[in-house]
């Protein structure tokens, strides 16, 4: 199937989501607030879905043909057996995203900012063959947010950079404070999350409605946020 042809296709499933979620709330009150579609700008929201989702799908396939060939060196830190894209089908300019990002993981290891522990491959086990920790939201931070909602909150660190993750009540949060940068970099504050300039950015630009039909395809059971080291969004995806 050719590239249009997905992109019809994705943008037609993705209003109709966004139509099925939204038609009850124009009937009897609809299933609540928090659930029903407050961004009727349809086609605008599917655009953004599908951008982010090529983007998910371009990163997610680097990554798996790039990892084969990721090890641990004799200095501690995070390299490559492969010096091109070219050589492993991947395309040039997200292999030197990825390649170079290393370096940046690996001054955060040196540094004791992180731990070779800490770093996760796409299957959540780190290099040393164990569960790469992740990192909840502090008890008292999510004890004075007052509420508990689907889903988990916290950072795992994966070699190819850091994964916020939003439980359901924090990504339709999230979605209401995207309508200006200082509503979100404020929310993530609040979080106790450092997110960079750049992120913060990228998620404007998809807006709302992409982040809230991103966490009702998931059921609505809570968001991901995949960064680079570089400080630069990579995509969203439901947990």
């Amino acid at each position: 199937m050719k590239r249009s042809s997905y992109r019809i296709l994705h943008l037609l499933l993705v209003v109709a989501l966004l139509l099925t979620f939204a038609a009850p709330a124009f009937a009897e009150g609809g299933p609540g607030p928090d659930k029903a579609n407050p961004y009727p700008d349809l086609p605008k929201a599917g655009d953004k879905w599908i951008q982010n989702l090529e983007a998910k799908q371009a990163y997610e396939d680097a990554i798996q043909k790039m990892e084969p060939h990721l090890y641990l060196g004799i200095d501690g830190q995070l390299h490559l057996d492969v010096d091109s894209g070219q050589a492993i089908g991947v395309p040039d300019d997200i292999f030197q995203e990825l390649s170079s990002g290393l370096a940046i993981a690996n001054a955060h290891i040196q540094a004791g900012d992180l731990q070779i522990e800490d770093i996760a491959l796409s299957n959540g086990m780190n290099m040393l063959g164990q569960r790469a920790p992740v990192y909840s939201v502090s008890p008292e931070t999510m004890s004075a947010l007052g509420v508990t909602c689907a889903g988990w909150t916290g950072i795992a660190y994966n070699w190819y950079g850091p994964r916020y993750y939003l439980d359901d009540c924090k990504a339709q949060a999230l979605a209401g404070v995207l309508g200006g940068a200082a509503g979100a970099v404020a929310f993530f504050s609040g979080l106790g999350f450092n997110i960079p300039a750049d992120v913060v950015g990228g998620l404007l630009a998809m807006g709302g409605g992409a982040i809230w039909a991103i966490d009702a395809w998931g059921g609505f059971q809570g968001i991901y946020v995949q960064t680079s080291w570089y400080g630069t969004l990579g995509w969203v995806w439901h947990q």
